[in-house]
């Protein structure tokens, strides 16, 4: 993004028409056309309401001081007066300005009344003057011209209001001094003097308005420049957004396509080809999300928000997530720390930060052993991922967190991104992130998350804790078995797959039915409910986006509805920065597309315990 400095001499931005007119039209007496003097006007305003608390404080302590010298330096009959005008009537009209500053009046009340409060405290001055004359003690005017200058450098009213009421002033000092008779050739010099005085503030006040004025047209050219970067910024946001849902889309028909292919040929050529596709398109995801992450970073797209994370149902379902990764790849994959951690955090950005460590340790250390644990220090907890792999050399480990770097041991070759978008996601939520390793050994990547703390007021929310209450009570120092490691769970049989892509309808259908389903799907809610009153689903799989502006979660519950029954759902979407946290309950989980096909079958295996 542009700085301010590159703002001001980017000469694009000089290309704004009405700014650019305004400079071309600079002269010594210069205004804008209508609309930019009205906006201007409202700029100075702000500028003066800024002066007027230190100018005002400024000036009592002024009038203070010289009450305290006409004590000691004058009769009493004098300094009775003149105190009495510096205390019970310039004083009390800063006073009055100061407190009118504050009340957000416009313009053009407050004005009148700052330029008649100069006035008032000159014509105080001009009284003191008198009132020394009356009693034969020679003041000079210097207070006077003091109030001048005043005026001009620090108030910074408008060139004409200043100059007339210094003006009044001077009319009005003269006509004082000719009523005491005071003598012509003084008079005269001070005059002169006083004149002069006015001319250099009326010149030195058209200037410092000029420069003000030039100060503006630079401001709004920010302003306007920074409204374009924003127009430009929710562009991009509109552009990523929708980029990466139409992308998302057909990669994830062609996940489903190539794990029904898989299953369908025999081992062969085929079948390593087909092997070897997947691989491809695993691969093609990975860098997809992560350019699409690091991309909403850059134009702040992920927004934070806080709130009480108990953290064991996060690690069990990261646990789960990569559990079948785990056992095809013949890693051991363990979890281990107290079910009683609860953070403070925001629990979608954290567990995108351990999606990508853990895929870090499983795509580029080469380990055979992968632990996510975590324990409280102190005021936080440290969650560490741990593996036994190829480990980081201490010259790299500084750079693996830069855009486009990987160590050079790593097992696979990527983009470089996933722990960029780590570092970057710490940063966010402000949470420290370190790195032990060393060749040979292994690595730790370790972030430390604060602990939540009851005295924040902050209630445990069911979506703060988890997504899926029911598998916190399963929860020890190491995650339950999934159904893919071992446990064989009886599928429901009949499973209404909504979606408003064809492709992805046959592909999964078709993988549905090789895993024993028995299948029907539909693209809208209306077969939805058709076919739920003729076939009574025992499970649901919707898209979230579908046609006519409806969504999945709509459909779901328009359904249990229709048979009176909690139907377990699974609600898949393209859409990352989709928050259902409200939406979600115990008999629904929500997934993102692509979805690999193990961890769909997880899914499904999870929802047909709850039938």
């Amino acid at each position: 993004m542009k700085t301010q400095e590159s703002l001001l001499t980017d000469p694009l931005l000089l290309k704004d028409p009405e700014v650019e007119s305004a400079f071309a039209q600079k002269t010594i007496f210069w205004r804008f056309n209508p609309s930019l003097e009205k906006a201007f006007e409202d700029y100075r305003y702000a500028r003066i309401l800024k002066r007027v608390i230190p100018i005002g404080w400024s000036g009592l302590l002024l009038f203070f001081t010289y009450s305290i010298l006409d004590a000691l330096l004058f009769p009493s009959q004098v300094y009775a007066v003149t105190i009495l005008i510096r205390l019970s009537l310039i004083c009390p009209v800063i006073g009055l300005m100061m407190w009118c500053s504050k009340q957000n009046w416009p313009y053009r009340r407050f004005m009148p009344l700052y330029a008649l409060a100069f006035f008032v405290s000159g014509a105080g001055i001009v009284g003191i003057i008198l009132t020394a004359r009356l009693e034969h003690i020679v003041l000079p005017y210097d207070g006077l011209l003091l109030m001048l200058m005043f005026g001009y450098s620090l108030m910074a009213m408008p060139f004409v209001w200043i100059s007339a009421i210094s003006l009044a002033l001077c009319v009005l000092y003269v006509t004082v001094e000719l009523k005491v008779h005071y003598p012509k050739e003084a008079l005269l010099y001070n005059i002169a003097f006083l004149m002069t005085a006015n001319i250099m503030g009326m010149v030195g006040s058209i200037l410092q308005q000029n420069s003000v004025r030039t100060q503006f047209l630079h401001h709004t050219l920010i302003q306007r420049s920074r409204e374009l970067l924003m127009q430009e910024s929710r562009e991009k946001t509109r552009l990523l957004a929708s980029a990466g849902h139409d992308l998302r889309q057909p990669l994830h028909a062609m996940t489903l396509i190539a794990e029904d292919l898989e299953q369908r040929l025999p081992e062969g050529q085929e079948q390593h080809s087909v092997r070897q596709l997947q691989r491809s398109i695993k691969h093609l995801n990975q860098m997809l999300g992560s350019v699409l992450d690091i991309s909403r970073i850059s134009v702040g797209r992920f927004k934070m928000n806080r709130q009480p994370v108990v953290f064991t149902p996060l690690a069990n379902e990261l646990i789960d997530e990569f559990q079948g990764r785990a056992l095809k790849e013949n890693i051991t994959l363990r979890c281990l720390g107290p079910a009683d951690a609860t953070l403070y955090t925001d629990h979608i950005l954290l567990g995108r930060i351990l999606r990508n460590l853990l895929e870090n340790a499983y795509t580029h250390s080469g380990a055979t052993r992968i632990i996510l644990s975590w324990r409280k220090v102190g005021g936080h907890y440290r969650i560490l991922i741990s593996d036994n792999g190829a480990g980081i050399p201490a010259d790299e480990q500084s750079r693996i967190f830069e855009e486009f770097s990987q160590a050079k041991a790593s097992q696979s070759k990527g983009l470089g991104l996933g722990l960029t978008i780590v570092k970057q996601l710490c940063q966010q939520l402000e949470l420290p992130l370190g790195l032990q390793s060393s060749t040979g050994q292994g690595s730790t990547f370790w972030i430390d998350a604060p602990l939540f703390d009851e005295s924040r007021g902050n209630k445990l929310s069911r979506e703060a804790l988890d997504l899926r209450p029911q598998r916190t009570r399963a929860m020890t120092t190491n995650p339950a078995p999934s159904p893919q490691s071992g446990q064989q769970v009886t599928p429901s049989k009949r499973v209404l797959l909504i979606d408003d892509e064809p492709d992805i309808l046959q592909a999964m259908a078709q993988l549905l039915q090789r895993w024993g389903y028995e299948v029907q799907y539909c693209q809208h809610m209306t077969g939805a409910e058709k076919i739920s009153r003729q076939w009574q689903p025992e499970l649901i799989i919707s898209d979230y986006h579908l046609e006519n502006n409806q969504n999945g979660a709509q459909v779901i519950q328009v359904i249990r509805n229709t048979l009176k029954k909690q139907i377990p759902a699974l609600i898949v979407t393209a859409d990352n920065e989709l928050n259902l946290a409200g939406l979600i309950d115990e008999s629904t989980i929500l997934a993102h597309k692509p979805l690999q096909p193990s961890r769909l079958r997880m899914m499904l295996q999870h929802l047909s315990t709850l039938h």
